[in-house]
């Protein structure tokens, strides 16, 4: 009974930290998928920047990344991933002005953009560290866990 006792509080941290982890490669992910054209809305307004960030939208609903919200409650991690690396790049076009930045859409690869998210959040490799779980994060504080934390 007392090794029960002692192994409750520990289950209770590790659910709390798989959520937080959770919360914290889902938000990377939503991140992830929106960057390429949110950098678009920063750089234009006119009407072909709305067309291409349309068509971003539609190849994402296409390789069922769109809307993310819900994908990201149904599909695991690694579906997700590959999803993004399924992308199909929408065609670029402008507006036909010399001086608007829309002009620069055509060398844009969102494609690439968004399998470049994807390798930064591979890279970082969020998740559940057990050796701060196994010593409640003191082992973090400490620089003592074999993973490398960023």
């Amino acid at each position: 009974m007392l090794l029960w006792k002692s192994l409750v509080p520990m289950a209770k941290y590790i659910s709390a930290e798989f959520e937080a982890r959770r919360a914290e490669v889902n938000m990377s992910l939503v991140n992830a998928i929106e960057s390429p054209i949110t950098s678009l809305f920063q750089e234009s307004s006119c009407t072909a920047t709305f067309q291409l960030a349309g068509q971003y939208l539609d190849s994402l609903r296409s390789c069922q990344l769109w809307p993310v919200a819900i994908e990201l409650r149904q599909a695991s991690i690694s579906v997700i991933f590959s999803r993004m690396l399924s992308l199909q790049e929408p065609a670029a076009t402008s507006c036909g002005l010399s001086y608007c930045s829309c002009q620069y859409y055509q060398d844009l690869n969102l494609r690439e953009e968004l399998r470049n998210e994807k390798e930064n959040m591979s890279d970082t490799k969020t998740g559940l560290c057990l050796d701060c779980v196994k010593t409640e994060k003191e082992s973090l504080r400490k620089n003592d866990c074999r993973i490398k934390h960023h």
